[in-house]
């Protein structure tokens, strides 16, 4: 009976480090670089990568923006008190396309990259 609960145990430890997170739906962001500007429309836009996550509009015109965002791993619950590590994939990507009162493509942004975590829980 001792040794079942200890593998029960052990097997919450090692799960609760377990993470798989994903925000937003992906996208191609190389397709980007496929519009061309003043003469891509945002339906053009749209039907390349779908839906947006975003949309709103100023008084040069409208945007839209597509957000990605996928985390996996493996944590370890001690490696917060500096006891072993932590394996993390975590990606992001986001694009913003900028459009004129016409609806034509004026300019966009897009990054894409992992962020920065050296810093994340030190004080």
């Amino acid at each position: 009976m001792n040794k079942t609960k200890y593998a029960l145990g052990a097997a919450v430890i090692l799960l609760a480090g377990c993470v798989n997170l994903q925000e937003g739906k992906d996208f191609d962001s190389n397709k980007a670089s496929t519009f061309q500007k003043g003469r891509s429309s945002k339906a053009d836009v749209i039907a390349a990568l779908g839906d947006p996550a975003n949309t709103g509009g100023n008084s040069d015109g409208s945007y839209i923006e597509y957000r990605y965002s996928h985390v996996t791993g493996m944590g370890n619950p001690l490696a917060a008190l500096g006891i072993g590590s932590s394996k993390v994939d975590d990606k992001e990507k986001q694009c913003r396309f900028n459009f004129d009162h016409s609806d034509k493509l004026r300019d966009y942004t897009c990054q894409e990259g992992t962020p920065d975590y050296s810093g994340f829980g030190k004080q």
